[in-house]
């Protein structure tokens, strides 16, 4: 059996002792495959395609495919002031923080249908430390102002993310709220929040990317 993939030509072996040929491309050229000996038979073709986008996690721009997900910001302020609200309703946005700030996080998912096995993931920026409430040696500025709409069967708040799993999630809007700090100075990519059916990832959506800046200054949200 042969396979080409733009202008290179591969041949495989499959027999009894070799029931499964691979062969890896790095290009998205156009292909086939070739049988040969001109015997009868069959072939069973199977492709993976891996890429990685141009463009960072920041410029992503929200998708709704049988979820609506939405993101915002509160920066919250030690003097016990209002807090400032950022919507993160278009890739992109930079949003500027100094070491030691607190950020809530309010995470909003439209869910039209009832549906089973659903995770809601919540990426955050590199330079941003989550906060757990439940953790008996959280300091009082972990509780977030909001809640979270329906429990989750299992959650995690993860250094890279926090995450809710339901078993079962019925139809309506949910929300999620939970603090982060700023810990360390740059610009980070904070990828956008999701929404999936863990066994039918083609039902899915997702909110705005967005860039952490963490300075060693007060800084300001732009």
């Amino acid at each position: 059996m042969a396979v080409r993939i733009g202008d290179t030509r591969q041949t495989l072996t499959t027999d009894a002792a070799h029931p499964v040929g691979v062969y890896n491309a790095p290009s998205a050229a156009a292909g086939e495959v070739l049988l040969a000996g001109g015997e009868p038979g069959t072939v069973v073709l199977r492709t993976d395609t891996e890429y990685v986008p141009l463009a960072d996690g920041s410029t992503v721009a929200p998708a709704s495919q049988g979820f609506a997900v939405s993101r915002e910001l509160l920066r919250i302020h030690a003097d016990g002031s209002p807090p400032e609200r950022v919507a993160l309703d278009a890739a992109g946005r930079t949003i500027s923080l100094a070491v030691g700030e607190v950020v809530e996080e309010r995470v909003s998912v439209v869910n039209p249908a009832d549906r089973h096995f659903v995770a809601v993931v919540v990426p955050l920026a590199a330079g941003m430390e989550p906060l757990n409430p439940r953790l008996a040696t959280a300091p009082p500025e972990a509780r977030p102002t909001g809640s979270i709409t329906l429990a989750p069967t299992y959650g995690a708040y993860l250094d890279d993310q926090a995450a809710f799993y339901y078993d079962t999630l019925p139809k309506g809007t949910y929300e999620f709220a939970f603090r982060t700090r700023a810990t360390v100075p740059g610009s980070f990519v904070q990828p956008p929040a999701k929404a999936e059916m863990m066994y039918d990832g083609a039902v899915r959506g997702s909110g705005a990317g967005a860039r952490i800046e963490v300075s060693r200054a007060a800084a300001q949200l732009k």
